[in-house]
């Protein structure tokens, strides 16, 4: 991982029979999973790690079909990405764990919450998608199907693959969640990894977004019994549905994040660690 953190850290592969996940180990204590969104991988996590691993053991994983961990043979639900974090856990022996997840992981951390309420102790969720399934078919035919244009590489449409000068000149795309015309050349190198694992993943993107949107992310929030926290940058995408998250999610405390345009770990990750150690620490 690039901007090594504060503690010297390991690399481990979790071996299953659907393909090796890997996960990166830094730091003591209480132990943090750390799930990112699509498109992403535990890199995403680099501007956070630093410091939390001064603070807690953190494991921070690669999802499957994302960077270093294998792309499984078949589509995955969101319930078998669940079931893969809770091998995760088996494998690495925590019997219980906090999580930190952003977009599709917040989704991910509700889901263990609610079908593995004791491996639960606390959710951190940056960004949470909270919609049920007649709402998820919607958007996935409205936001989603649109944006798969590239009928060229595989046996379904795909999301093109667009170099950081392409987009620059057509305005189209995003930055962890920052659109492509308010990112600067600073952005670049996240562009680029965020390109690289596109460009081995887009099939398996493009069925994720498909399995995410069938998710009733609502039903799953209205079972979750731990202590959750909900951070939402203003501008992010994931900004229409957090008072219903809230709401949806008995005790949760919803923090917005101004100025944000898009991932609170990524826009403004100093504000992700002071909310998430008053939270965990309190």
């Amino acid at each position: 991982m690039s901007n090594e953190p504060a503690l010297m850290g390991t690399e481990h592969y979790i071996y299953r029979k659907d393909g090796k996940i890997r996960i990166y180990r830094v730091g003591g204590g209480e132990p943090v999973l750390f799930i990112h969104g699509v498109r992403n991988s535990g890199w995403t996590w680099r501007g956070v790690i630093g410091e939390l691993s001064r603070h807690f053991a953190c494991y921070v994983v690669d999802l499957p079909g994302f960077d270093r961990s294998d792309i499984p043979p078949r589509q995955y639900s969101m319930d078998d990405f669940a079931e893969a974090m809770v091998d995760v856990m088996d494998a690495t022996g925590l019997e219980q764990t906090n999580i930190i997840g952003e977009h599709t992981g917040a989704v991910l951390g509700v889901l263990l919450a609610a079908k593995y309420p004791e491996r639960v102790k606390k959710l951190v969720l940056d960004g949470l998608l909270f919609w049920n399934s007649d709402q998820g078919k919607v958007i996935w035919e409205k936001f989603f199907l649109p944006d798969f244009t590239d009928t060229t590489a595989y046996h379904l449409p795909v999301v093109s693959l667009v170099s950081w000068e392409e987009a620059k000149a057509t305005g189209q795309g995003n930055v962890a969640g920052r659109s492509i015309e308010e990112a600067t050349e600073s952005d670049r190198e996240v562009w680029e990894k965020q390109e690289e694992i596109h460009r081995r993943s887009r099939l398996w993107e493009r069925y994720t977004y498909e399995s995410i949107t069938r998710c009733d992310i609502v039903a799953a929030g209205a079972r979750v019994k731990a202590p959750t926290l909900l951070l939402c940058g203003d501008r992010d995408v994931a900004s229409h549905s957090a008072e219903k998250a809230r709401a949806g999610i008995k005790g949760s405390m919803l923090t917005w994040v101004s100025d944000c345009p898009g991932y609170v770990h990524a826009q403004q990750p100093d504000q992700l660690v002071k909310e998430t150690l008053a939270f965990l620490k309190g």
